[in-house]
């Protein structure tokens, strides 16, 4: 091939300069210049994505640690409903104990023996007022020195004291010092 100035490409065209400013304005270009705008097209756009593995380990380091923090809350959550649910139980036996020792010390005013005190009902002092009523006309009090009811006078005292030493030896410390309130509020 004989060179004349002009070049051909693969595709058969011409990369002659006279040939590619044809006057309507178009411009055409040989096969490197089309490489080498792609290539620097291609590097411009991996530049801007560049950094895309940093923020990636970034994002899973965000995550993992939302995810701890979560799991501390989670945690919380759950220590804070055991609690709730001890403080729950704790005021049901206080409130149980306060119930048994008014039952025990109107019972014990009513007449009517210490042993029969667990077998009141009742949730509030009215209704165990109402309740020992029932039962003293059941266990009508007997004369003074058989074994029934105790004398009047002290006798609330002695039940009350009983009742705060079998506390004591059975180790119920809260169960004796609602009795033992109860000794002195009289």
């Amino acid at each position: 091939m004989a060179d004349n100035g002009t070049n051909t490409t693969p595709q058969g065209g011409t990369t002659d300069p006279a040939a590619q400013n044809t006057g309507t304005g178009e411009r055409t270009f040989s096969q490197a210049d089309v490489d080498r705008m792609i290539a620097d097209r291609l590097s411009r756009e991996q530049k801007k994505y560049a950094d895309y593995e940093d923020l990636k380990k970034a994002k899973e380091e965000l995550d993992s640690l939302k995810e701890g923090q979560k799991s501390e809350l989670e945690k919380a959550n759950a220590a804070r409903e055991k609690a709730e649910a001890k403080v729950k139980e704790f005021e049901a036996k206080v409130k149980l104990m306060e119930l048994n020792a008014l039952k025990a010390k109107l019972a014990a005013e009513a007449g009517i023996p210490a042993e029969l005190s667990d077998r009141i009902r009742g949730e509030d002092e009215t209704s165990v007022k109402a309740d020992i009523e029932g039962l003293k006309k059941l266990f009508p009090p007997k004369a003074a020195g058989g074994s029934g009811a105790p004398q009047a006078g002290n006798a609330p005292n002695k039940d009350l004291k009983t009742l705060y030493g079998e506390a004591i030896k059975a180790g119920r410390i809260e169960e004796a010092m609602i009795y033992k309130k109860q000794m002195y509020e009289q």
